[in-house]
Formats: C-alpha cells, sequence, structure tokens
C-alpha cells in the first residue's frame, strides 16, 4: 500500500486513492473473468498462518511469569534494581494481555473461513458484471459482509478497539529497548558520568541475578515478537479488504 501505513488510515477517501494502482494492478494479474489460482496466489499474501496463532499464544503464556518475576523483584525492594522502571515494565506489560487475546480471537475467526471463502469469493466477483439492478445490489450486499468480517466494522474503517494496534507495538518496542539495555538494574551516578553500556555494567552484576534476567529477557523478546505479528496479520486483513474493495470498484464500473 502506498498511502495507508496504519490500522487506522483506512477510510472511504484513502482506499479511493489506494484503488488507482490497485486496480490495474489486478487487471494484469488476475484478469476477468476471474480465475480461482490466480485469484489465490494473489490473496496468499493476506492469509492467515498457524504460525500468527502460536506466536500470538506463546507470548500470552509468558506474560504471567514475566509479570511475576517483576513484581517479586519489586516486592523484595533489592537496591540491586530501579523500582521505578520494575514497575514501569509491570503496567505496560499488563496492557497487552487483553488486545492479545482480543487478537487471537479475531484471527481464529477469520482463519476459519479464509481459504474456503476464496472460491466464494472467485464466483461473487464474477456475477458482478453480468449482474443488475437488485440482483447486483445483492451481490454487493455479500461483499459488504466481507468487509465487515475483515475489518470489524460496518463501515470502511478498520476497528482496531480492543486489539493490537499501533499503541501495543509502541510498548513492545520500548520494552524491547528497555530490556535489551538493562533499565531495571540501578546504575550508579558514576556508571552513568563514564557512560557505560549494560555489557560493561552487566560484568558487576550477581550471576544468579544475571540469570534470572536473562530468562526474563528472552520471554519479553517472544511477547514484543507475539505483539508485533498480531499487528502484522491485522494490516494483512487491512490490505485484503482493500483488494476487495479495489475489486468491486473495477467490477462495478
Amino acid at each position: 500500500m502506498i498511502y495507508i501505513h496504519g490500522l487506522r488510515q483506512l477510510n472511504r477517501k484513502s482506499a479511493e486513492i489506494e484503488c488507482i494502482s490497485l486496480i490495474r494492478e489486478l487487471k494484469r494479474k488476475t484478469p476477468y473473468p476471474l480465475e480461482e489460482p490466480r485469484v489465490l496466489d494473489y490473496f496468499s499474501e493476506f492469509l492467515l498462518s498457524e504460525t500468527d496463532r502460536k506466536l500470538i499464544r506463546q507470548a500470552l503464556e509468558y506474560l504471567p511469569p514475566v509479570v511475576q518475576e517483576l513484581e517479586r523483584i519489586h516486592a523484595e525492594r533489592d537496591p540491586l534494581y530501579e523500582h521505578i522502571n520494575v514497575e514501569r515494565a509491570v503496567i505496560m506489560l499488563k496492557a497487552l494481555p487483553a488486545p492479545l487475546e482480543g487478537n487471537l480471537s479475531y484471527l481464529e475467526q477469520v482463519g476459519l473461513w479464509q481459504e474456503g471463502a476464496v472460491p466464494r469469493i472467485v464466483g461473487l466477483l464474477n456475477s458482478i458484471p453480468r449482474l443488475a439492478g437488485q440482483e447486483q445490489a445483492l451481490a454487493l450486499q455479500k461483499m459488504d459482509a466481507l468487509f465487515k468480517e475483515l475489518l470489524r466494522c460496518d463501515a470502511l474503517a478498520f476497528n482496531a478497539q480492543g486489539i493490537c494496534g499501533e499503541e501495543q507495538t509502541a510498548l513492545a518496542s520500548a520494552l524491547r529497548e528497555g530490556f535489551s539495555t538493562g533499565f531495571i538494574f540501578h546504575v550508579s551516578v558514576e556508571e552513568t558520568l563514564k557512560r557505560l553500556t549494560f555489557a560493561q555494567v552487566r560484568q558487576r552484576l550477581p550471576p544468579e541475578s544475571l540469570s534470572s534476567f536473562d530468562t526474563t529477557i528472552y520471554r519479553v523478546e517472544e511477547i514484543c515478537k507475539g505483539v508485533e505479528r498480531a499487528y502484522e496479520a491485522n494490516m494483512r486483513l487491512v490490505r485484503w479488504a482493500l483488494v476487495l474493495y479495489a475489486y468491486t470498484k473495477w467490477l462495478t464500473s
């Protein structure tokens, strides 16, 4: 997509602009009458995979033990740690389960019908130019139902409420950066003035604390991957809906 780079950027105006180049591409790659193998090949980049859902489930599995470990650290008030940052990390992590669960449910719902829907979509799209009046209106209503499935919305816009959007990917990015720099550990004034890297600070940390931290940072990375994969899958479905809109615009013109 040229102009739509976020879930909330899809609207009627942006879709119309995107469709100009999309229709040219569709005519070239999937000429009318549409053939199922060609359309399926074109749709392949939008289809959800089990890996999408697996990464989200994995993120949900890792969240509780990470939060539990950080809450333990916070409760013990060990001066080895920067407790304000530990508390911040807990707050950020606790904001992720609900959108991840909502996203998993959404992707599972779409995944149930996506591949079996391709023959129906091809048949429906092929019928549109041959229909007129009420019959064409009924066919377009069926296309509207597909948009609702993909966009979670009655309008040509994506409903990002309750799932992983830009806010959640920003949280994931902040968590990854924070843990990669060891922000939960206290850094002395001298270490700050010397601009020591975390790799240098690590050398004075107790082995048992480092072992626990390395486990946590691995889990945080997996959590971030799940959030980012959920968002990427959402964007794929936005692109798929946009392609279907371009098809209907082309075939009704």
